[in-house]
C-alpha cells in the first residue's frame, strides 16, 4: 500500500474549510457580543443584576433580523428561554 505524501489529495478543500471555520467563529463572536450588550442594557434599565435563573429574551429574534431595542427585550426564566430557542431551531 502506498503512503500518500501530498496532503492536498487527502483533503483538497482544506484551505476553504479553514477559511469557513474562521468566518464562522468570527460571526459567532459578533452574535455573542450583541447578546451580551442586550444583557448589560437590560440590567442598567432594571437597576439590578440578573439572577442566575434569569435570561434576556429577544421577543422577535435577532436571527430573524430584529434588534436590541428596549421594546424587543424582556427578562424571562433561563429554562423558558432555552425552550423557546429550541422550538425556534426546529
Amino acid at each position: 500500500m502506498k503512503k500518500i505524501t501530498d496532503k492536498s489529495k487527502i483533503r483538497p478543500n482544506l484551505e476553504a474549510e479553514r477559511k469557513y471555520e474562521k468566518t464562522k467563529r468570527r460571526n459567532r463572536n459578533a452574535e455573542t457580543a450583541v447578546r451580551m450588550q442586550a444583557k448589560r442594557d437590560t440590567e442598567k434599565r432594571l437597576w439590578r443584576k440578573l439572577k442566575s435563573t434569569e435570561s434576556v429574551d429577544h421577543i422577535k429574534p435577532l436571527s430573524k433580523g430584529w434588534t436590541n431595542a428596549k421594546s424587543n427585550l424582556r427578562v424571562i426564566s433561563r429554562k423558558k428561554n432555552f425552550a423557546l430557542w429550541a422550538k425556534l431551531k426546529k
